[in-house]
């Protein structure tokens, strides 16, 4: 199949709209993005992410003590930091996905292991971050006990939408390493637990009110966010057609609210079903589904946005095609599956 690795690396929303962290414009990490985005990890993309963890750490630890928003800059960091780990993995080993590369090479499982440390790492600074500005707009406060002053509340709501974006990216690329590690049903839950933050900013974007409603730079936008709704589909569908035949597909770690994460090689936790086995080709079909019909969708936005004469920058119409790809082969390997369940 197609690589999830490819499908990972997307281009941050725009500035307008989904402000990031202030680290996100270093000349150093906007470089160390561009060898990530065009498949050159291994030209020191690794080593330039190291350094901006261990930067960011040492110039916003002492102002995090007072407005945890400067985090975010580290929450960045250490999720570009894990994800180009893993990306080059995936390099090292031509991206076969497989479960024997982490079990069969001490080298790689301690590689894969330092990924997943700092995205979950980033993923407990983006939870909580989220979690105040929804106290900061008289929304949920439960999942939090971390107070806001007006003072600070303006600056943590500014990131909100990025903070929002990122917390599904981050789950999808937690997922992904998951996957390549063979651990499908963890890869499954982190794909679930991606879907309400990726409909969340869609919603957000289709709202009336939202900025430059009806503008070309909206549909846009608009066009992106209804592709990651699209792409989280079609994932959840491919692995859940890779999980164990025969076996309910569970859940070995659990993401709380605060981004903790433990899994079998930490301490012990109860496994909690998430799909049953009958059950597990049908909920894919659903999830395919439903892709195959907003892929359709999203390609008569596309000919609308063109029709008006209006630029899909090619880095986009990639990643369409790119999910279109992706979509027909989860569609095969659904009609295989269900061929040799039927026998």
């Amino acid at each position: 199949m197609t690589s999830k690795k490819d499908a990972a690396v997307p281009n941050y929303p725009p500035q307008s709209l989904f402000v990031p962290p202030p680290v996100t414009k270093d000349v150093r990490f906007r470089a160390a993005r561009k060898l990530v985005q065009r498949g050159r990890v291994q030209d020191g993309a690794v080593e330039i992410f190291r350094v901006l963890v261990h930067r960011a750490e040492e110039e916003f630890e002492s102002k995090s003590r007072s407005c945890s928003y400067s985090w975010l800059n580290v929450a960045a960091a250490y999720y570009e930091y894990g994800h180009s780990l893993y990306l080059n993995i995936c390099r090292e080993n031509d991206g076969r996905e497989s479960e024997s590369v982490a079990k069969t090479s001490s080298g790689y499982a301690d590689a894969i292991e330092e990924a997943l440390e700092y995205m979950a790492k980033s993923l407990k600074i983006l939870f909580t971050h989220y979690a105040d500005c929804k106290g900061a707009t008289n929304l949920d406060t439960s999942a939090t006990n971390v107070k806001i002053t007006a003072s600070t509340s303006f600056k943590r709501i500014a990131y909100w939408d990025w903070v929002r974006n990122q917390i599904s990216r981050v789950l999808i690329g937690i997922g992904n390493v998951m996957s390549f590690t063979g651990d499908h049903s963890q890869a499954v839950e982190s794909y679930l637990n991606a879907i309400p933050y990726r409909e969340e900013t869609l919603e957000y974007i289709m709202h009336p009110e939202a900025p430059r409603m009806g503008t070309v730079t909206n549909q846009l936008e608009l066009l992106r966010c209804h592709r990651l709704v699209v792409e989280v589909h079609v994932l959840i569908a491919e692995e859940l057609l890779l999980c164990p035949k025969g076996q309910d597909v569970k859940s070995q770690f659990h993401l709380g609210v605060n981004g903790s994460m433990h899994d079998g090689l930490h301490e012990t936790v109860a496994k909690i079903i998430i799909v049953k086995s009958a059950e597990r080709l049908i909920l894919a079909k659903n999830y395919y589904e439903q892709a195959k019909d907003q892929l359709q969708d999203l390609v008569f936005m596309m000919a609308k946005i063109e029709q008006e004469e209006n630029s899909i920058s090619d880095s986009e119409k990639k990643s369409i095609c790119h999910l279109a790809t992706m979509l027909m082969e989860v569609g095969i390997a659904l009609s295989t599956s269900e061929d040799a369940y039927q026998k």
